[in-house]
């Protein structure tokens, strides 16, 4: 990237650019979580660590990269070549995999306008808005990647059902209610027995091979819809 670079000033202005550019989007995103109305001083303590941590972790990739850049120009200053450095590969998380997993949730919960309906409400909504929402709550490891558990769910409806109200309980019934409609009682009476036991397959070479069977899923899946 040093070509385009008169100066390492120049270098310095791009990246001050890129990581404002960065954290506004982050922040706006943060804002249309809080702006909506629902219990809006709950999301304001939940998500306010997260939107800091996002902000850090994006300041500090931001200036490895400055920092890999002016040395890369320094060096073509100095009549060297690039420096080319390899990108760590990463291990597959808990939370990248379910990422991942609730994608293809939300995907095959939608039609080929990319709506779906809700799980609770039968709310119908676009499954990039939506939110994949747990029968069973995903700290249970157990059932957090069975994809029986994970269904597209609307933001409302997924916030609320995590709170201990009497509206919750509700969406929670409606919940199990329409579970049973759409995978049978045999198998949610599976889900609710499997929170109580233990997962003993979570090593890093089944969440990696879990992820890519997955991510071909979803490319399969949208060829499928796309075809229709």
């Amino acid at each position: 990237m040093s070509k385009k670079f008169k100066t390492e000033e120049d270098i310095r202005k791009y990246y001050e650019a890129k990581i404002n550019w960065k954290i506004s989007q982050l922040i706006f995103y943060y804002k249309t979580l809080t702006n909506q109305k629902i219990n809006s001083d709950w999301i304001l303590k939940e998500y306010e660590p997260k939107l800091n941590k996002r902000i850090e972790r994006a300041e500090r990739n931001n200036k490895t990269k400055l920092n890999q850049e002016i040395k890369n120009f320094q060096r073509k200053q100095e009549g060297k070549k690039e420096y080319k450095y390899k990108k760590k590969e990463k291990e597959v998380t808990k939370n990248s995999l379910l990422k991942t997993i609730q994608k293809y949730c939300r995907l095959r919960d939608s039609d080929k306008r990319w709506f779906g309906h809700c799980i609770s409400c039968n709310k119908k909504v676009h499954y990039k808005k939506a939110d994949w929402g747990h029968y069973i709550s995903r700290i249970h490891n157990y059932t957090a990647f069975n994809t029986d558990n994970i269904h597209l769910q609307c933001k409302w409806c997924n916030i609320k059902m995590s709170l201990s109200t009497e509206e919750s309980k509700e969406i929670r019934n409606n919940y199990r209610k329409n579970l049973i409609k759409k995978i049978w009682l045999d198998k949610v009476q599976i889900l609710e027995e499997g929170k109580h036991k233990v997962a003993d397959f979570l090593c890093s070479s089944w969440k990696k091979e879990k992820k890519q069977e997955y991510l071909e899923k979803i490319k399969k899946l949208k060829a499928e819809k796309d075809d229709w």
